[in-house]
């Protein structure tokens, strides 16, 4: 999330600066995109930042990983930790 924000003006950063960001994570080549985060609050950037390139198969997951994590059925795992 903080890439998407000019921290000197604070405002969202540019197309161009957003869209490479997205292309990068892989973001733009999917058909829907779900946004996540702990709450759901950052989750709402993301959206938001998707909505200001175009794209409108964007939905967020509204308690996020707050709900997700404390159903011990369904599944987790940490990208971060795969090395």
């Amino acid at each position: 999330m903080t890439e998407l924000v000019d921290w000197k003006t604070g405002m969202f950063a540019s197309a161009d600066v957003i869209k490479a960001h997205f292309d990068k994570a892989g973001v733009l080549a999917a058909d829907r995109v779900i946004t996540y985060c702990g709450g759901g609050g950052y989750a709402t950037t993301d959206g938001f930042a998707l909505a200001l390139l175009g794209r409108t198969n964007v939905a967020m997951y509204d308690n996020s990983l707050l709900e997700w994590a404390n159903d011990s059925t369904l599944p987790m795992t940490d990208p971060g930790s795969e090395a």
